[in-house]
């Protein structure tokens, strides 16, 4: 009687994708996960900050949707072209860290010049706002200018 091994119907590359796809299944709970802490300190985050100044809520509002808007400029629209491909094929749970990690940075920075403005309104005295406004449009404009004169 020959030795005779039990014979697999399946290839190598289908054995090896069954961990991979075990794996595509943790991440998809990762990511449901992730979304709903994500959508649950949204809400909490609102709900606080609409209870701490009930008078300025619409403000609030325009102000949530400025910062949202901020993806669209410039600087930062074609870093979304850059992140959509490297999260994509890499799994759920690879994807959103680097889509987080990015929308984190992007948050981070434009928080820190936020405050910076504020530290140096508060610091020459500024309480204007609109002198304040007039201040930071001529120094753009310097800045514009002083950028168009160096490409020529």
């Amino acid at each position: 009687m020959e030795n005779q091994q039990p014979s697999n119907t399946q290839s190598p590359a289908a054995l090896a994708a069954q961990p991979a796809q075990k794996l595509s299944n943790q991440g998809k709970v990762i990511f449901a996960v992730a979304i709903f802490i994500l959508v649950a300190i949204f809400g909490v985050g609102m709900k606080w900050i609409f209870s701490v100044s009930p008078a300025n809520a619409p403000f609030f509002l325009f102000d949530y949707a400025v910062g949202l808007s901020m993806i669209f400029l410039p600087c930062t629209l074609p870093l979304a072209f850059v992140v959509v491909p490297l999260s994509m094929g890499k799994g759920y749970a690879k994807g959103l860290g680097i889509a987080l990690s990015f929308g984190i940075g992007v948050a981070m920075t434009l928080s820190f010049y936020g405050a910076l403005i504020g530290a140096f309104g508060q610091a020459l005295g500024i309480a204007n706002v609109e002198l304040a406004k007039n201040i930071l449009y001529a120094i753009a404009g310097a800045m514009a200018i002083f950028f168009a004169l160096g490409e020529s």
